[in-house]
């Protein structure tokens, strides 16, 4: 299977697991900021917000590569 499609699959089933419990992912920062990692060998990191019935997706980057403090401002 090509890589693009591996990540997407991936991508997915975080989704769909930040869709399932929301609440059951860490905050990572602004006490509302939370992560959810993207697993199956890719090193990416799912940042999203929970609004009482509503999940927004702010940004999915790599683990290592920005440190969330530096876009805050867009939550």
């Amino acid at each position: 299977m090509q890589l693009g499609r591996r990540f997407r699959r991936a991508l997915d089933r975080a989704m769909c697991g930040v869709a399932q419990n929301p609440l059951g992912f860490p905050v990572v920062c602004r006490d509302r900021l939370r992560r959810a990692l993207v697993l199956d060998r890719f090193p990416y990191a799912l940042y999203f917000t929970v609004d009482d019935d509503q999940v927004t997706v702010i940004a999915c980057f790599p683990r290592a590569s920005r440190d969330p403090r530096r876009w805050q401002a867009r939550t």
